[in-house]
């Protein structure tokens, strides 16, 4: 079942369990599929916002 979502700030509850949601993380959808553990969290929470980089500084 997939459901598209846009509530970043919804709390998971257990109706949630085992469904997909797609949220909108400032640039595009992303999929979530919910699982047990992360019941009490915010849907926000799963869908990152900023990418992590790697280490810019060259060794000299």
């Amino acid at each position: 079942m997939k459901n598209f979502k846009n509530y970043r700030s919804q709390l998971i509850n257990y109706t949630m369990i085992n469904h997909t949601f797609d949220i909108y993380n400032g640039k595009k959808m992303v999929q979530i599929k919910i699982s047990r553990e992360m019941l009490g969290k915010k849907l926000g929470e799963f869908a990152l916002t900023r990418k992590m980089k790697k280490n810019i500084h060259k060794k000299k």
